[in-house]
């Protein structure tokens, strides 16, 4: 059945590429985005594990290919595929599937394509919609969206986004997300009985300064089962951010909290803080987070999967549930050649009821030569156990992208 949607998705790709000058009006030709890419990532974990295991390696070539068409002045269509492979080499798990839904049933290395995107659009006035098939911004919807790994969209979402933009500076959103759609054989990764409603505001009216503000409600929220959950719940999450620019200095607080009607789960609670500053080539930013000790996940609605917008996100994603945590995070840039130098580090203290404390320091280099994207990037972590053991993560990420 997916190879099917994948067919029909490429001939009407291909026919957006065919009509572009046929369609809608010939003032608003096609446009047309793709990437190439490879995604390289190696794990040591504890001393037990090798740097050659195939399990501790993820590698993937990219090819990624999308177009959009306006139909009339206020229709349009835009569909993205997206396809992967390791290439036969049997030394790596392929990076589509995410860890966190790993199973012994799916074959790893993989050769295959999907449906990334495919979305109906309507534009009137001030108000915009889409249904179908989407990726979702961070900035759009902190505790539901997507990210990409070398140009693939991790999980994708299907249903309904409105925007309605009462200003050039304040919009409101609307969405109601039926499933999501994780980039591999896992296919179909349902929220709930009836999805997921969302409401957010954005508002840059003030001088210097965006407010945000997300709501959320899921009834009978599946995903809490990947986070031990033995039957579904209704669930509500409430997302809001302010930042602004004080005395030269960009500055932002943030507050995340989740909650449902699970017996016996404790709602969970964030708050971070930060500050940042340029200098010439130079940039420095420091958060501070606390979390509470609540059951329900900040990520992925509850899932405990993909990534986090808690700004307090790093090596551990920031979602500990069940302990009482404080996060201390400073990360350093610094201009070099075609590209930078990045250095970050990072402490949990935890109130040990599992874990002790934790730490992790990230380097790496992002640079941009001949239209090619690449980062080269080492990361380690370690998670004091309250029982005096640890846990420990050093990790190797090589990503080249050209996009088109």
């Amino acid at each position: 059945m997916q190879s099917r949607y994948i067919v029909l998705s490429a001939l009407l790709c291909g026919a957006l590429i065919a009509n572009a000058g046929e369609m809608g009006d010939e003032n608003t030709p096609a446009t047309f985005w793709g990437s190439i890419g490879f995604s390289y990532e190696a794990h040591k974990q504890n001393d037990g594990n090798d740097w050659s295991d195939e399990a501790n390696n993820q590698f993937s070539t990219t090819v990624v290919l999308g177009a959009k068409k306006s139909l009339n002045d206020r229709f349009s269509f835009a569909v993205e595929l997206a396809g992967w492979s390791d290439l036969g080499f049997d030394i790596a798990d392929n990076p589509m599937i995410p860890d966190s839904i790993e199973d012994s049933s799916i074959d790893f290395d993989l050769t295959s394509a999907e449906i990334s995107q495919a979305y109906i659009g309507y534009e009137y006035a001030d108000i915009h919609l889409k249904a179908g098939r989407m990726a979702l911004d961070d900035t759009l919807s902190p505790w539901l969206w997507s990210d990409r790994t070398a140009g693939v969209v991790d999980i994708s979402y299907e249903g309904l986004l409105a925007t309605y933009k009462i200003s050039d500076k304040i919009e409101i959103t609307g969405a109601w997300i039926k499933n999501g759609y994780i980039s591999s054989h896992f296919g179909e990764l349902s929220i709930g009985d009836d999805g997921l409603f969302m409401l957010s505001l954005l508002d840059k009216d003030f001088e210097d300064t965006v407010v945000s503000v997300s709501g959320y409600y899921i009834a009978q929220n599946e995903l809490l089962r990947f986070t031990g959950a033995t039957e579904a719940s209704d669930t509500w999450s409430l997302w809001g951010s302010v930042e602004s620019v004080i005395g030269g200095f960009d500055a932002g607080i943030q507050t995340a909290y989740v909650d449902g009607e699970l017996s016996g789960w404790r709602s969970t609670f964030a708050l971070c803080g930060k500050i940042s500053k340029e200098w010439d080539d130079f940039s420095a930013e420091l958060i501070l987070s606390y979390i509470n000790d609540g059951d329900y996940s900040l990520m992925g609605a509850g899932s405990a999967s993909g990534s986090s917008a808690l700004w307090s996100d790093h090596e551990f994603d920031a979602d500990t549930v069940g302990e009482n945590q404080a996060v201390a995070i400073l990360n350093l840039s610094q201009k070099l050649g075609a590209g930078s130098l990045n250095a970050s580090g990072a402490y949990w203290s935890y109130d040990k009821r599992k874990y002790d404390n934790a730490y992790a320091f990230v380097l790496g280099y992002e640079s941009e030569l001949l239209g090619m994207e690449s980062l080269v990037e080492y990361g380690y972590s370690q998670r004091e156990l309250s029982n005096g053991e640890r846990e420990r993560d050093q990790r190797i990420t090589i990503e080249v992208l050209r996009r088109f």
